[in-house]
């Protein structure tokens, strides 16, 4: 898989895996970039993603996420490249919208409430109000 990540640039930035790329296992290296692409510490994208520090040290050793793992690992990537987009592939104003509390999330960082695939869509869904123009 060739998930990819340039932190900084402007772009889309990163491809989040397929289901069966997700499903087959996917490398723990993607941790790595999307900790890359996020600019969060190895503490914040355990949170984020779901998975306790020392089980993303074994990951690593082991080579393999488990699907569970890799969904939200990727669903965490397809908010972060829909904030991306939403300030037309600007990483940085996406980054600083994702890591700042949000009223219309009670309070919440939209990188937060990514945590679970529900918190994910009320990201996603807010990004779509914004974009039309619907008041948060």
């Amino acid at each position: 898989m060739a998930a990819t990540a340039e932190a900084g640039s402007d772009g889309p930035a990163m491809r989040a895996p397929t289901l069966a790329e997700i499903r087959a296992g996917l490398p723990a290296s993607f941790l790595d970039r999307l900790k890359d692409a996020l600019q969060v510490t190895e503490t914040e994208l355990a949170s984020v993603v779901g998975i306790r520090r020392q089980t993303l040290v074994r990951r690593r050793s082991g080579g393999v996420l488990r699907w569970q793992e890799g969904d939200r690992a990727a669903t965490v990537a397809r908010v972060f490249n829909r904030t991306v987009s939403y300030f037309d592939g600007d990483r940085r104003h996406a980054l600083d919208w994702l890591k700042h509390p949000n009223p219309a999330l009670g309070g919440d960082t939209p990188l937060e409430r990514a945590d679970t695939a529900t918190g994910a869509e009320e990201v996603v869904d807010l990004i779509g109000r914004l974009e039309h123009g619907i008041p948060a």
